[in-house]
């Protein structure tokens, strides 16, 4: 018997904008499934949710979900792509009044990432390389999706790393302006993030 209600977790990030769409377009009630998005702000916080159960699937950065696999938190399998990184998706920003203005000022600073040491992370590493600044110089911080504006606002991070809607949100409101793209350059197409199940899940459900 083929389980037809599903229970999905997804990010509050453009990336999850597929399966909303989907869900929209009834693509899968054709399908005879009954798919419900439940929204969490970090990939790591699913994935306990995953292996009690909670839920059948999750979408997260490949980074999260292969580190809790490698730790043998959860035996993971990928059930489809979601998203890769494309120019403009992922936005450096800085407030109208900062002093950062090019990505060499970046050297020093603070910056927000939803989860350390995640695909954010990678990404920026190997931009900042290829822009000659010191990747060792940034100073990250977890900040979770809702809670990034205000800490910007207030001084607790020196540039936001955004992702779409908030780059346009920023640049609308707040005047913000871009400083660099951690989606281009040796970071451009690269697979930031997926559908996964359990493979005990897989199997059971294929």
């Amino acid at each position: 018997m083929e389980k037809t209600k599903l229970k999905i977790a997804t990010l509050p990030a453009i990336d999850s904008a597929a399966i909303y769409v989907a869900i929209d377009q009834k693509l899968f009630e054709q399908e005879g499934l009954d798919v419900t998005p439940q929204v969490v702000q970090a990939a790591p916080e699913a994935i306990p949710m995953l292996v009690n159960g909670e839920i059948d699937a999750m979408f997260g950065n490949y980074v999260s979900m292969f580190q809790a696999h490698d730790k043998g938190a959860i035996k993971i399998h990928v059930l489809a792509e979601g998203s890769r990184a494309a120019p403009d998706s992922l936005s450096i920003m800085a407030l109208p009044n900062s002093p950062i203005k090019t990505p060499k000022d970046l050297a020093g600073k603070t910056i927000n990432v939803n989860v350390l040491h995640n695909f954010q992370e990678l990404a920026l590493t190997q931009v900042l390389k290829a822009n000659n600044i010191d990747p060792a110089t940034i100073k990250y911080v977890p900040v979770t999706f809702q809670n990034i504006m205000a800490s910007w606002k207030s001084g607790q991070i020196d540039a936001a790393y955004l992702g779409e809607p908030q780059v346009t949100a920023a640049t609308s409101s707040m005047g913000a302006r871009k400083i660099l793209d951690p989606a281009s350059g040796p970071a451009a197409e690269f697979p930031i993030s997926g559908y996964i199940s359990t493979q005990d899940w897989y199997e059971k459900n294929p």
